[in-house]
């Protein structure tokens, strides 16, 4: 081939290969199997973004499980009450006392876990040394005597609810459940000074 001839030759081939390459279709899958997408393990929840208006409504309504848990709970004073009023022995009577007297500790630390929880974001000395303050007290008063341990035990729950209920509104502090402590909190004082009235 003359010189000239292969010069010319060159480019051409250089821009062939060129176009080929661009142009060229992707490698087809020969093997037969399609591809599988690696699934969501099914225990992790997925998490969908809601509208304003949706999340806003949400922190108002007051969701019936919590309602129905919150309420429920109640019971067990309202029985510890009963059994202590309505006693016909001493032993009856301390049976109900001590119903009343311990759960009463037992939800008390609760409210005090919840302060716990909602401040583990983002945790400060403060914040988490108030959020203890609950168990330490309501272990204090199941080593009282029942009668004793009465008044301080609704005198505890009605300032840890005024706290729970003045406190700001946020994501992990909604509306509903302050609405919700403040009911609660009413019940479970007025069940504690009802039976220290009945006590005498």
């Amino acid at each position: 081939m003359p010189k000239a001839a292969s010069t010319l030759a060159i480019p051409t081939l250089l821009t062939a290969g060129v176009h080929t390459a661009r142009f060229a279709s992707p490698p087809r899958n020969t093997t037969g199997l399609t591809p599988r997408r690696r699934r969501r393990p099914a225990h992790l929840p997925t998490f969908q973004p809601q509208p304003a208006a949706m999340s806003d409504a949400f922190r108002r309504t007051l969701p019936l499980p919590a309602l129905v848990y919150g309420a429920t709970g109640v019971l067990p004073f309202l029985a510890g009450l009963t059994i202590a009023v309505t006693a016909r022995t001493p032993e009856q009577r301390q049976f109900g006392l001590d119903l009343f007297v311990i759960y009463s500790g037992v939800i008390l630390s609760f409210l005090g876990g919840i302060r716990w929880g909602v401040r583990l974001p983002a945790p400060d000395w403060q914040q988490l040394g108030l959020s203890v303050m609950p168990s330490l007290i309501a272990a204090g008063c199941l080593l009282l005597h029942r009668e004793h341990a009465l008044p301080l035990l609704a005198l505890a729950f009605a300032v840890v609810g005024l706290f729970d209920v003045t406190r700001g509104t946020h994501a992990l502090w909604p509306a509903w459940f302050k609405r919700l402590r403040l009911h609660l909190t009413f019940a479970v004082v007025s069940l504690h000074l009802a039976l220290i009235v009945a006590l005498g």
